[in-house]
């Protein structure tokens, strides 16, 4: 016989023992077991749980080592008769248990039985002991009673019942935090069941039973081929996994998009039994890529349209100068002037085009100022009563004050005529288009996660139009994109252009036949509300001064050296810099104004304005451009007292930039002088 059969034998041996003496024990008059336990006084050590037999007084008859073990009382304690006062009883509750109602005097008393009863004990030396508790009546022939209780110490199986039950609840918990729910399919009798974030998530009434076809209805029709192909795969295939995204369609119609992994159980024989999963929300992390992706695509077209911009621009630039040329050379040719007038329309168009342009693409020149939004939204609002039909009704409600906004008000007012103008025509028969300016304070939970922590500002443009279909609403801010069949496809574009250069974020929510809201946020500023003062006007003769231009394109070049010329000014112009500074440094004094383009190959015009006012200090500079990087017009900002003309521009309004400039230094010189006399 093997060792392992050897024992195996004996193990039968012991628990048919064990079973003999249970019998013996539980079935017993009392004369017979004290006969057995004076022919064996061991007969209680053969028992794992710990025994003490009581007379009808209480006092202890026998016990074994196992009940002192667990008890924490020898045999001579427990005989004394106080023993059960020896130690303090707990009820599950944390009450006290009072030793009148110990099992054992409830059993001697009453004579019903217990099983399974549980108390805490708390020990002499302090220690808290949990043990399970039978009792069981013992009658005498002369018919006096006794009872034999047995205690099971179940303290390690209630320390790991709770340390499960704590494991259980974090795990809930943290599915409920994370709105997991958790499925169950009984693939042979049908039954589904679901978690409560599983019910939420597909917005099931908890107390309905949940069915396949109930399931297979909440999937966006779209999606439930692939997800039906997803599973068939998992049941069919033991090596593949389900794990699929999907969208789900709520009684309302809010579409959500969902996550669910699962694992098939299978019998012996390979056959599924069952398929276990958990199914989350990803609506949010899904919104945030397609605004990553969004923002990366439009990032990109942006440096496309910038740059054709900023080359259209030098290009218009030269032509508008050389148009107003012609205007002069033509005279009183008829014919002649209105075909300068037909190419004046196209170059006029064309200038816009470019500044939508430029705007999209996050390039143009602003005008920021620290402003109130109320303000700014109410005076926006009498500008729309002008644009809106009579059949739209306007509701506006603006709650941002004492709170400022660093943004060019004018552009700013031009997002929310665009954006009036979008609702109205998704309302041709009237509708409702209510604006809201609304402040929130840092970590507000209305607050997109994309934008950087602190407080925000909020504008609200909505209508209760037609709505975008769901199929072109990823497109709309894109430039030439347009669903109206007369539209440019820049409005959208141009928006969304001047609220990210402002620091800020656009999105959009709509649906179809209810209607479009869109949301600017801008990040608070920290500055009042700025108050713009105007300088005084000045009526000296300035048509005499010296001007140093520089501009690396040389039709641009040719058409402001003529201009000006012809306005009366001495010009000196290069196309390179370095030229420019070796003729400012021939010509010390000679100069009364710098005209830069601001980007150039070799140097930008701030870098060459520092230069210049580092050999004439004070010197006036005026910059020209198209368009110019974020770090370039800081650059430019820095520069005290220096101007900005937007290319393209026309002859006139470039003369007349130069001479308010000019008349401007004249005019605090001469503050300045009449100061220290």
């Amino acid at each position: 016989m093997t060792q392992n059969a050897d024992l195996e034998a004996q193990l039968e041996v012991l628990t048919a023992d064990n079973a003999r003496l249970r019998e013996e024990l539980t079935n017993s008059t009392e004369p017979d077991l004290l006969d057995i336990l004076a022919r064996d006084p061991a007969f209680l050590e053969a028992f794992a749980e710990g025994v003490v037999i009581e007379n009808e007084n209480g006092t202890v008859l026998a016990s074994n080592r196992a009940a002192e073990q667990i008890l924490g009382l020898t045999l001579e304690e427990m005989i004394s008769g106080t023993w059960i006062e020896r130690w303090q009883g707990v009820r599950e509750d944390g009450t006290p248990y009072p030793p009148d109602e110990h099992p054992s005097k409830t059993t001697l008393t009453t004579g019903n039985a217990f099983r399974g009863a549980i108390m805490g004990i708390r020990k002499v030396s302090g220690k808290l002991a949990w043990v399970s508790m039978g009792t069981r009546l013992i009658t005498r022939r002369d018919g006096t009673r006794a009872v034999a209780t047995t205690y099971t110490d179940i303290t390690t199986q209630r320390e790991i019942s709770a340390r499960l039950e704590e494991s259980e609840n974090r795990l809930q918990s943290t599915l409920a935090a994370g709105r997991i729910g958790v499925w169950e399919w009984d693939i042979a009798s049908g039954r589904i069941s679901w978690t409560t974030p599983t019910y939420t998530l597909f917005d099931v009434d908890p107390s309905a039973p949940v069915t396949y076809d109930l399931y297979q209805q909440r999937l966006h029709a779209d999606d439930r081929a692939s997800v039906m192909t997803a599973i068939e795969s998992a049941l069919e295939d033991a090596t593949a996994t389900y794990a699929v995204e999907h969208r789900v369609v709520r009684r309302n119609g809010d579409v959500r998009w969902v996550r669910g992994t699962g694992q098939v159980l299978r019998a012996g024989n390979g056959e599924p039994r069952k398929m276990l999963g958990a199914t989350w929300d990803v609506t949010d992390q899904r919104l945030q890529q397609e605004r990553r992706l969004q923002s990366q695509r439009m990032e990109a077209i942006g440096q496309l349209a910038g740059g054709i911009a900023h080359d259209f621009n030098n290009v218009l630039t030269a032509v508008l100068g050389a148009l107003e040329e012609a205007r002069f050379a033509a005279n009183a040719d008829e014919t002649l002037n209105e075909a300068l007038s037909t190419i004046d329309a196209g170059a006029s168009h064309a200038v816009a085009l470019t500044r939508q342009l430029l705007a999209f693409a996050r390039k143009q020149v602003l005008s920021p100022k620290h402003i109130h939004l109320d303000d700014l939204v109410d005076a926006t609002t009498e500008l729309l009563r002008h644009v809106l039909s009579a059949s739209i009704e306007l509701k506006v409600h603006t709650n941002c004050s004492p709170w400022t906004a660093h943004i060019d008000p004018t552009q700013l007012q031009q997002v929310l005529v665009n954006l009036a103008v979008n609702a109205r025509d998704a309302m041709p028969n009237g509708g409702t288009l209510t604006i809201r300016a609304t402040k929130h304070v840092r970590g507000s939970a209305s607050i997109p996660p994309e934008c950087a922590p602190g407080d925000w500002l909020n504008i609200e443009v909505e209508d209760d139009g037609c709505g975008i279909p769901e199929d072109v609403a990823g497109r709309i801010f894109e430039p030439f994109f347009s669903t109206k069949p007369t539209g440019t496809g820049l409005g959208l574009a141009t928006s969304f252009g001047i609220v990210e250069q402002s620091g800020g974020l656009i999105e959009c929510r709509s649906k179809t036949e209810e209607g479009t809201r869109f949301a600017i946020w801008l990040p608070r500023s920290s500055a009042p509300g700025a108050t713009v003062t105007k300088r005084p006007s000045a009526t000296h003769d300035v048509t005499n001064a010296t001007i140093l231009v520089v501009e690396d394109q040389t039709p641009v070049l040719e058409v402001v050296r003529r201009t000006l010329t012809r306005a009366g000014f001495e010009v000196i112009a290069f196309r390179r810099p370095e030229d420019a500074i070796k003729e400012l440094e021939r010509r010390r004094g000679q100069f009364d104004l710098l005209l830069s383009d601001v980007v150039m190959p070799e140097m930008s015009g701030p870098q060459l304005a520092n230069i210049v006012r580092h050999h004439a200090p004070g010197m006036n500079v005026l910059f020209m451009s198209g368009y110019s990087g974020e770090h370039l017009m800081q650059e430019l900002h820095a520069l005290e007292g220096a101007g900005f003309i937007k290319k393209p521009f026309r002859p006139h309004d470039l003369i007349d930039k130069i001479k308010s400039l000019l008349a401007r230094i004249s005019h605090d010189c001469r503050t300045e002088c009449a100061g220290t006399t």
